[in-house]
C-alpha cells in the first residue's frame, strides 16, 4: 500500500505525492510488542514490580525507579520474569537490559525463552557466563510466540537467585528490509603466534540506524563466542590455524545476511626474538623488566641462568607477564620481570641475556645491556603480616591481607579491599613489617564505590618494635581515595 502526504503552499494548491519508497531518512517504524503486554515475575522486592521492565525506560540504574526486582531475602529458584503479549505475535528480536551498578553476578547464565499460546517452547537462548548490560537475540527467520520469559541461573553456582531487569523489548520483524554488506571482510596474512583482525565490515539497510544491526562472527561456519562487533580480532594463532575461513552474520529483527568468507594465512616465524625495551621498578626488591618484541617460550624466558648481571648482583626470580598487545602494530609480546638482589639505587649495571627462545623455537642472539639503574622503590608492606580489628560477618574474602596484595583497585567487586565488622569503636587495620624498617613514605588507598564517609577523620600511625608511637597524622574531614604520610 502507498502512503500519500499533501503539502499546500500559499494560495496555490500544490499537491505533492510521496510514496513510502521516497521517504528516505525516516527511521524504520519499529514495533515493540512488549509495551502492550502484561508482565509478571516470581516475586516482588521493595515494590519493584515486573511492569517496570516494559515501561519503555531502559535505564540500567536502580535509582531510576524503572528496574524490576525479585525477592532478595528468600530468593526464588530459579527467579523468573515473563511478559504475556496477549496473543501470538511474530517476533524478530528480544532485547534485555540488566541492572549494572550492583550485583552483576545475578545475571550469570541468564536464559531467554519464547513460548507459544500453549506454553510450548518455541526458542531458548542461554548466555554463557556474565552478560553485559544488554543482551539481544535476533530470530531470522522470525518466530511466533505469546510469552517471553527470562530465567535466572539454575542450578545456582555464581548467581544469588535474584533477577533485576531494566527493560525487555520484543520487536516485530523488519518486514521488507534487506541488509547490504557494502564492505566485505578481507583475507589476512600474519606470522604465527600473532593476532588477526577481520573487518570492520560496513552494512546498510534503507531507513535503519547503524545501532540496530547485530553481528556474529563465524570461523569455518561456527559461531565464535562474544565475537559480536563489526570487526573481530582472533586470539594468538598457530600454524595449524592457517586456511580457516572467517565470515560475519549480520542481523536485524527477522532479517539476516552472511558476508563473504575471508581466508586466514599464517606464515612460519623464523626470526629470533629481540629485546624491545627495558624498565626498572620496585616492590620487594629491584624489579627489572625486559620487554620482548613477541611472545616468548616460558621455560627459557623464565630461566634465571639466561640473565647474568655484573658482579655483586643476582637474579632471585623471573616471572613472565602477558602476552600484552602492542597497539601500534597489533602484535603480542611478553615481558620478563627479574627480581634482582645486590644492586644499589642510582648505580651502573650490566646485564647479558642469552638462550631465550620465542614460541616458534627461535633462539635470541646474545644481548648486552648496560646503563644506570636509577631510583626504585621497595615496599616493605608486601612481606608484612596484616591484621584488623574484626572481619565483616559471614565474609571470608575481604580480610586484612588484601590491603597489602599490591593491588590498589578500590572497587568492591575487584576483591582487593578490606572490610572490618560494623561495630568496632574504633575500627583499625595494621601491618607488622616483621622487624624495624627504614620508612620514607606510607600510602593508603580506600574503597571508591561506596560509603566514603567511613574514612572521615582517619588516623595514620607508625609504631616501633615496642609499639611506641613514632609518627601520627590525622586527616580531618572526608579524605580522598588515596592519602599518605611522608616521613
Amino acid at each position: 500500500m502507498k502512503t500519500f502526504h499533501f503539502l499546500r503552499f500559499g494560495a496555490t494548491a500544490l499537491v505533492i505525492f510521496l510514496t513510502s519508497a521516497a521517504l528516505r531518512g525516516a527511521p524504520f517504524p519499529e514495533v515493540n510488542h512488549a509495551r502492550a503486554g502484561t508482565a509478571s515475575q516470581s516475586s516482588d522486592h521493595m515494590g519493584a514490580v515486573a511492569a517496570r521492565a516494559i515501561d519503555g525506560n531502559a535505564s540500567i540504574l536502580w535509582a531510576s525507579g524503572s528496574i524490576s526486582h525479585t525477592e532478595v531475602n528468600q530468593p526464588d529458584d530459579p527467579p523468573w520474569w515473563e511478559v504475556d503479549l496477549g496473543g501470538a505475535k511474530t517476533i524478530g528480536r528480544v532485547s534485555v537490559w540488566l541492572r549494572v551498578e550492583c550485583c552483576q553476578n545475578r545475571n550469570d547464565g541468564l536464559t531467554v525463552i519464547v513460548l507459544d499460546e500453549n506454553r510450548a517452547e518455541v526458542a531458548k537462548r542461554q548466555h554463557a557466563g556474565r552478560p553485559p548490560s544488554n543482551i539481544t537475540y535476533d530470530f531470522a527467520p522470525a518466530i511466533r510466540g505469546r510469552y517471553v520469559r527470562v530465567e535466572g541461573q539454575t542450578p545456582k553456582t555464581t548467581s544469588d537467585g535474584v533477577l533485576s531487569l531494566a527493560e525487555v523489548e520484543v520487536i516485530a520483524p523488519y518486514d521488507g528490509v534487506t541488509i547490504n554488506v557494502t564492505k566485505q571482510p578481507a583475507a589476512v596474512t600474519i606470522p604465527e603466534n600473532q593476532l588477526a583482525t577481520f573487518g570492520p565490515v560496513t552494512v546498510s539497510a534503507t531507513d535503519v540506524a547503524a545501532a540496530k544491526f547485530r553481528y556474529q562472527w563465524q570461523k569455518n561456519g561456527q559461531d565464535i563466542q562474544r565475537a559480536t562487533g563489526a570487526s573481530y580480532t582472533t586470539p594468538s594463532q598457530k600454524l595449524a590455524d592457517t586456511g580457516a575461513d572467517y565470515a560475519v552474520k549480520v542481523t536485524l529483527p527477522g532479517v539476516s545476511v552472511l558476508s563473504s568468507a575471508a581466508k586466514l594465512t599464517i606464515d612460519r616465524d623464523t626470526n629470533p626474538p629481540r629485546v624491545a625495551s627495558t624498565s626498572v621498578g620496585g616492590g620487594l626488591t629491584l624489579k627489572y623488566s625486559v620487554n620482548y618484541n613477541e611472545q616468548m617460550d616460558p621455560a627459557t624466558a623464565t630461566n634465571k641462568a639466561n640473565y647474568v648481571f655484573g658482579a655483586g648482583a643476582t637474579v632471585a626470580d623471573v616471572s613472565l607477564i602477558g602476552p600484552t598487545l602492542n597497539t601500534s602494530n597489533n602484535t603480542l609480546y611478553n615481558t620478563a620481570v627479574l627480581s634482582v638482589n645486590g644492586i644499589v639505587e642510582n648505580t651502573p649495571y650490566s646485564l647479558t641475556i642469552s638462550g631465550v627462545k620465542d614460541l616458534a623455537g627461535n633462539t635470541s642472539t646474545s644481548t648486552n645491556l648496560s646503563g644506570n639503574i636509577g631510583l626504585f622503590e621497595v615496599n616493605h608492606a608486601l612481606t608484612g603480616t596484616a591484621t584488623q580489628s574484626s572481619n565483616l560477618a559471614g565474609n571470608t574474602t575481604h580480610t586484612a591481607v588484601l590491603a597489602i596484595d599490591g593491588k590498589t583497585d578500590g572497587a568492591w567487586g575487584a576483591n582487593t579491599t578490606t572490610h572490618t565488622g560494623n561495630a568496632d569503636d574504633p575500627p583499625w587495620w595494621e601491618v607488622d613489617l616483621g622487624s624495624a624498617k627504614s620508612i620514607g613514605r606510607v600510602s593508603v588507598w580506600f574503597r571508591t564505590d561506596c560509603c566514603q564517609n567511613r574514612n572521615d577523620d582517619f588516623s595514620l600511625i607508625v609504631l616501633d618494635a615496642n609499639r611506641t608511637e613514632l609518627a601520627r597524622r590525622t586527616y580531618p574531614g572526608r579524605t580522598s581515595t588515596e592519602r599518605g604520610l611522608q616521613l
